[in-house]
């Protein structure tokens, strides 16, 4: 287990929650991200402002 995390039996299975905001899903073999921000600072830089009259 990696430090800063927390390991939880739901139902029988395993999940590994990550500080990175992720879980790891053992049995499925997945990772869960949380809150993921692809590229969004750059989509709103990319915007002309609004014009208010």
């Amino acid at each position: 287990m990696m430090p800063g995390s927390l390991e939880l039996e739901l139902r029988g299975q395993h999940l590994v929650l990550l500080p990175e905001r992720a879980a790891y899903w053992r049995e499925q073999e997945m990772l869960l991200i949380a809150d993921m921000h692809c590229g969004k600072a750059a989509t709103f830089r990319a915007r002309p402002p609004c014009q208010h009259n």
